[in-house]
């Protein structure tokens, strides 16, 4: 029993390892903060995943996007940046 648990972590963690990432960030874990400003191979996933996208809107809407620009700057930058008026 021990052993055949030992394998599935193992074999669990190197699913994990696996996993696809956008250039290195992940949709789910990285703060807005992280996302606002990135390159274009982000896109997808600034733009497209839902969990990410909510969290950049409220991260937005709250203003607390902890780069230097004011709520309104990153609403713009952010709704030009994925196509929305």
């Amino acid at each position: 029993m021990r052993f055949s648990l030992v394998s599935l972590f193992f074999a669990l963690a190197a699913l994990a390892a696996a996993r696809p990432s956008d250039a290195g960030y992940d949709c789910v874990t990285k703060t807005c903060a992280e996302y606002v400003g990135c390159g274009d191979n982000n896109k997808q996933c600034i733009c497209n995943d839902p969990t990410h996208r909510y969290a950049m809107r409220q991260c937005i809407a709250s203003g607390n996007c902890n780069n230097g620009q004011s709520a309104a700057q990153n609403r713009q930058a952010y709704n030009s940046y994925c196509g929305r008026n």
